[in-house]
C-alpha cells in the first residue's frame, strides 16, 4: 500500500484535548490492522474498522502511560509502555496499529470502542514469525499547543 500519514481521529482529539485524565485512568489497547484497512479519521469506533482486524494478533492492553507537557515544543505527548510481542503472524500484510480506548470492561461491544491514534508502520508481509511494536521515541502521539 502507498504510505498513509498516522494521525489522531476525530474522537480521539475530542476525548484527549479535554483532559489527561482520560489517557491515564482508562483502558487502553491496540489492535493490529491489515490489507484492505484504509485510515479515516472520521472513523469513531472499533467496529468502523475491525473487518480489517489480523486474524491471530490478539488486542494488548496498553500499560504504563504518560502524559508530558512540554513547553520547548510546545505540546503535550503521550506515550506508554511498548506492547508485548504479537507471536506468529500470518495474515496477509501487516499495515499499521490502532489504539483505542475500550469502553464497558471488554471488547464485546466494539460499536462502544473508541478509536484514538492509528499507527502506519512499512507494510509487512506476514509469515508466522514474531512482529515487535515498539512506540517512537518521542512517544506514541502529541497535540501541539499554541
Amino acid at each position: 500500500h502507498a504510505a498513509m500519514a498516522s494521525g489522531w481521529y476525530t474522537k480521539g482529539i475530542e476525548l484527549w484535548t479535554g483532559t489527561a485524565a482520560h489517557f491515564l485512568t482508562g483502558t487502553y489497547r491496540i489492535m493490529a490492522v491489515k490489507t484492505g484497512f484504509s485510515y479515516d479519521p472520521d472513523h469513531d469506533f472499533v467496529n468502523d474498522i475491525s473487518a480489517n482486524e489480523m486474524t491471530g494478533a490478539a488486542r494488548k492492553t496498553i500499560g504504563g502511560a504518560s502524559v508530558t507537557l512540554s513547553l520547548a515544543n510546545n505540546n503535550v505527548v503521550y506515550d506508554a509502555t511498548d506492547p508485548t510481542v504479537y507471536a506468529a503472524l500470518n495474515d496477509g500484510t501487516l499495515l499499521g496499529f490502532v489504539i483505542y480506548r475500550q469502553v464497558g470492561g471488554d471488547d464485546t461491544t466494539p460499536a462502544d470502542d473508541e478509536l484514538i491514534w492509528f499507527i502506519d508502520v512499512a507494510d509487512l508481509v506476514t509469515n508466522g514469525a514474531d512482529v515487535t511494536l515498539a512506540f517512537h521515541a518521542t512517544g506514541i502521539g502529541a497535540i501541539a499547543v499554541a
